[in-house]
């Protein structure tokens, strides 16, 4: 993220019933920090200007445009072998209401990634064994199955 790696050893999975994405404890505190303090207008505004207190407690929203949003970093999630998926500002943020965009990654509490299917949007799986390919139809179909086990490690950059 931002050209730096966050984290990575965890064992990960994509889940196509889970909405979300949940990162291991330290690389999630590095992804909130950047999203808290390198926001796309931190040159003109602070980050915190735009903050919305969100309903839950880990909720970090901020009121902007979709072109805000885009501003932000794009992930790279990495798993073993030569598997990568580029994951947009549009698919770890989410529109809350109008007009605010929330951090759509989380806690995961625990040293394992979900990787869920708002940041699949886009991207299929070909493979149960990890093949992500980028979709080039409109409509996401991960897979067939709900849960899909990733034989892998995850770094995030």
């Amino acid at each position: 993220l931002g050209g730096r790696s966050i984290g990575g050893g965890a064992p990960s999975i994509v889940d196509s019933g889970t909405t979300f994405t949940y990162l291991p404890p330290a690389p999630y505190a590095k992804l909130k920090d950047h999203w808290l303090n390198h926001c796309p207008w931190a040159s003109r505004e602070s980050c915190a200007a735009r903050k919305v207190v969100g309903p839950l407690h880990d909720d970090y929203c901020y009121k902007m445009s979709p072109s805000d949003l885009d501003g932000f970093d794009t992930m790279t999630i990495t798993l073993a072998g030569p598997y990568s998926l580029a994951v947009s500002p549009r698919q770890y943020g989410y529109l809350m209401r109008d007009g605010v965009y929330c951090l759509g990654v989380f806690d995961n509490a625990r040293n394992s990634v979900v990787i869920g299917g708002a940041t699949m949007r886009g991207h299929e799986v070909q493979d149960p064994r990890c093949v992500l390919m980028h979709a080039t139809h409109s409509r996401t179909e991960i897979a067939s199955s709900h849960l899909i086990i990733m034989p892998s490690h995850l770094v995030i950059r």
